[in-house]
């Protein structure tokens, strides 16, 4: 197994003969800032890693757990034989959000990006443990833990990965009333991000009034719409006649997905939306097939 980045830290601030009090004294942090790291509890951004790594003396690569030895194509191939999704399933439901947030972390400076991160391991490992809660296998709450753990890494990714230059094009997203879960809404706006959409993000259903303002301020070329539950066709459906009534002509267009629809005319025909995404697999031609349309 891995050792995690506190581990690492830990280890070499012991060998230098340094104290977490004489570390968090030059790094200009608390001294439970240093506990927190070497507890794997919080991570250094960059500039601290680089201040902790000439202070030790010691080089990023191993500070990040990065073996020189094994390369991006051995990633590639733990990713297509599921092990690591595998270990990153059995880490979530045993509640090891240490070694869960390390692993994520050192297949990312392995140069696996957020995109494939997401499509290879998140959704997967969603699925898995979805299937686990379904048969019982699992608890609600370690269902629960899961899912919040997973979107934890998905906010920190998103931060430490660069985005390209925002494109004139811009992207609301939201999910209908009666909808609770956001997860699949957060991934897909990641996509659009790294396209340069700017975005709009409100997540959890908001007012029609609140929402028709927000549009009509912030004039979004896309309206994604994400809908888990078989009931929520329904609310999806009020909500897109009522904004194509409010707005009529200057309604931007309605992509919607989420395994609560099942098939394109349901989409398209009885909820009333311009697009269908079957999967988040097929985010990335789908924003291109967008941007050609407007």
């Amino acid at each position: 197994m891995m050792s995690s980045f506190g581990e690492r830290l830990k280890k070499s601030r012991i060998k230098k003969g340094i104290t977490q009090k004489e570390l968090s004294q030059k790094l200009g942090v608390a001294q439970s800032t240093i506990a927190n790291y070497e507890n794997n509890i919080r991570f250094p951004g960059n500039e601290i890693l680089k201040e902790i790594s000439e202070y030790l003396k010691i080089s990023l690569d191993f500070l990040l757990g990065i073996d020189l030895n094994e390369s991006k194509e051995k990633y590639d191939f733990i990713l297509e034989n599921d092990e690591l999704v595998d270990d990153f399933v059995n880490y979530l439901i045993i509640g090891d959000s240490n070694n869960a947030k390390q692993l994520i972390k050192n297949a990312h400076t392995q140069g696996i990006d957020l995109l494939r991160i997401i499509t290879q391991i998140f959704i997967p490992a969603l699925r898995k443990i979805g299937d686990l809660w379904e048969r019982n296998q699992i608890s609600i709450a370690q269902e629960h833990y899961s899912s919040a753990l997973i979107e934890k890494l998905l906010d920190y990714l998103s931060e430490v990965e660069p985005v390209k230059e925002e494109k004139v094009y811009k992207a609301l997203f939201m999910v209908p009333g009666g909808e609770e879960h956001t997860l699949s809404l957060k991934m897909a706006a990641e996509f659009f991000r790294r396209k340069g959409w700017g975005i709009i993000y409100i997540g959890r259903s908001i007012p029609l009034d609140s929402l028709i303002g927000v549009i009509r301020e912030r004039k979004p070329d896309l309206i994604v719409l994400s809908i888990l539950t078989p009931g929520g066709t329904n609310s999806c459906s009020y909500l897109v006649q009522a904004l194509k009534l409010e707005l009529s002509s200057r309604t931007p267009l309605i992509l919607i997905g989420g395994r609560g629809i099942e098939n394109e005319r349901e989409a398209l025909n009885i909820v009333g939306a311009d697009m269908y995404l079957p999967s988040i697999d097929n985010l990335k031609e789908k924003i291109n097939e967008i941007e050609e349309r407007l």
